[in-house]
This record gives C-alpha cells, structure tokens and sequence, in this order.
C-alpha cells in the first residue's frame, strides 16, 4: 500500500492546490502466497497463466457515509483544494 499523503494549504487561493493520489503497487512475493494467485502468472505450463489484474481503481477517498466537504473536488486520482 502507499505510505499516507498529505497536503497543506491556505483559504482563498486562486489556483487551488491539488494532490495526486499514489497507487497501489503489487508486492512480487504476493505472487506466489496462493494456488489462485499462482495460477494467473504460471509460466511452466501450457498455456502459460493469463495474468492478473493488477490495476488500481480509486472509487472513494472518504469513509463509506460520509460526505466531502465541497471546496474538495476529485477528478480520478487528483483532489482538488
């Protein structure tokens, strides 16, 4: 997971400050912890594994049920202040 961000800003500012979210990256080792896991990189075999998906997908940056105040705005991986 990526180390936790932060950002720092003043009120009133004419070009808002603006925070890219970091992604979540896969462990190499995490390839190997389960038959499942395994069978998506296999190269012994015929075929050879299909690979998995290992794309980061951000759906929220807030607790489930609670709101964003609105001088944030999200536009995919960007926060907006």
């Amino acid at each position: 997971m990526p180390t936790p961000q932060s950002l720092i800003t003043t009120v009133k500012k004419e070009t808002p400050d603006t925070l890219t979210i970091n992604h979540a990256t896969v462990d190499p080792a995490s390839k190997t912890t389960t038959p499942a896991i395994r069978a998506c990189y296999r190269t012994d075999t015929n075929p050879v594994g299909p690979g998995c998906d290992e794309a980061t997908v951000i759906t929220n940056v807030i607790e489930q049920g609670a709101t964003m105040p609105a001088f944030f705005v999200r536009t995919l991986d960007v926060i907006s202040v």
